[in-house]
């Protein structure tokens, strides 16, 4: 990312991603996630983009929230491409809670995959465990190993032959 111009432009990804965002659903409820975001890098604003999420809340964040590149588990991703597995993300100290707070949520668990094309970083897909921040009852069923491992499968493949305007 060392001030080089990317291959590729969030809106014709965004546009090549759209009719695959059926099919991440299902995988997201495969494993049990209550919801799942795709978050795309802005290279103006050096921040992540969630441009699409499937879960209720998708109205309250999707093209409104930007992920500053310096703070989050869904930054350490993008920055390192190495997908991640957690649960009890609450405690974790790389969690960035700003859209938790905002959304009355507390993560409890989480799966977040780098999304490559040719080659390049160009976002990450996560998926969540939630639940109410005010809420009195035991965190949902952590994520496995093979949860990440269904999820990482996915997401290579859908990043796999986008045709994507250079």
């Amino acid at each position: 990312m060392g001030g080089e111009r990317l291959g590729w432009d969030i809106a014709s990804l965004h546009q090549a991603l759209a009719y695959r965002f059926a099919t991440l659903a299902d995988h997201f409820a495969s494993v049990h996630a209550d919801e799942g975001t795709v978050w795309l890098f802005d290279e103006e604003r050096q921040a992540l983009k969630p441009v699409w999420n499937s879960g209720p809340n998708a109205i309250a964040f999707v093209g409104q929230h930007w992920q500053p590149l310096s703070v989050g588990l869904v930054s350490l991703v993008f920055m390192t491409g190495q997908a991640l597995c957690e649960n009890r993300v609450y405690w974790h100290s790389g969690q960035d809670p700003t859209l938790d707070h905002a959304l009355g949520l507390l993560t409890c668990s989480m799966i977040i995959v780098p999304l490559c094309v040719r080659g390049e970083t160009c976002g990450v897909v996560s998926c969540v465990k939630l639940k109410r921040a005010d809420s009195l009852e035991p965190d949902p069923p952590p994520f496995t190993a093979a949860d990440l491992g269904r999820i990482t499968e996915v997401v290579q493949g859908l990043g796999c032959g986008l045709d994507v305007n250079a």
